[in-house]
């Protein structure tokens, strides 16, 4: 279940009141806030989105604004101890009888990997529809990354030239203190915004949807690399030896204090 991601907020209201606070000490908070600079960085690096990417793609942003913000839990466990009860029933009761399990398996490329193994698919056809959906899934995710990534670049590029109009308008007003002055905060301002909304926002977002399907992706492999067990024999504790390798160390403790309460429940 996907939730609210507190230490995403957390983070993010942490460095503004950090970023305030410093501001306020050395100085005034007004003398940052400048609309002509705001316009400039984030009309100006949208736009750039615009004219680099399609409009199904720029209409993805908030669908991604939002799923950085989720949490989801990792079912990696649960997907574990469900791989060697199916290597189990395949081993006692054939292929066949593992259609019964399909309704209780939420992930959706499990359950096609699955319904691909009971429908009597050879190793190579699930092999290469799988594959190719990993393939295609990583490759859309990356695309969708690689957006935040840009859009960071432009942010930057923008706010640098906000500086550069700042500059070159105080120097055609160098006469008239209130207009230098002004050109001055512009230029100083607009650097300031790039900086921030490509090093607070969009970078982070990059980053953290890189985490994240790296996480989905080595998931899917591993249903991959078990299923291929299972259609071809192997038996539950050598499938089980096979997915120690995709845990880390608290998740191998955390599986085996689980199947540990579980042998015992029996």
């Amino acid at each position: 279940m996907k939730k609210s991601d507190s230490l995403t907020l957390i983070g993010l209201i942490l460095s503004s009141i950090v970023i305030i606070i410093f501001i306020t000490i050395q100085g005034n908070l007004i003398m940052f806030l400048n609309i002509k600079a705001l316009l400039i960085t984030i009309i100006g690096s949208f736009s750039a989105m615009l004219i680099t990417y399609s409009k199904e793609d720029i209409k993805n942003l908030k669908f991604l604004f939002k799923e950085f913000f989720k949490f989801e839990q990792s079912n990696k466990i649960n997907i574990i101890k469900k791989l060697i009860d199916i290597a189990k029933i395949s081993r006692k009761e054939g292929f066949l009888a593992l259609d019964r399990e399909l309704y209780n398996i939420e992930d959706e490329f499990f359950k096609k990997s699955i319904q691909f193994v009971v429908d009597g698919m050879s190793l190579k056809e699930i092999t290469d529809i799988l594959e190719a959906e990993i393939y295609n899934i990583d490759k859309r995710h990356k695309k969708f990354i690689s957006m935040f990534k840009n859009w960071a670049v432009y942010a930057q590029v923008f706010g640098f030239v906000g500086t550069l109009i700042g500059i070159m308008s105080g120097v055609y007003n160098i006469t008239d203190t209130n207009m230098l002055t002004n050109s001055i905060e512009v230029s100083i301002v607009s650097t300031f915004y790039g900086l921030i909304l490509a090093y607070l926002i969009l970078n982070p977002i990059s980053l953290k949807l890189t985490n994240k399907n790296a996480e989905e992706i080595e998931i899917k492999k591993m249903i991959l690399d078990a299923i291929v067990g299972i259609q071809d024999g192997i038996t539950p504790a050598m499938l089980q030896e096979k997915l120690y390798i995709y845990m880390s160390s608290r998740e191998k403790k955390e599986y085996l204090d689980v199947k540990k309460d579980e042998d015992i429940n029996e």
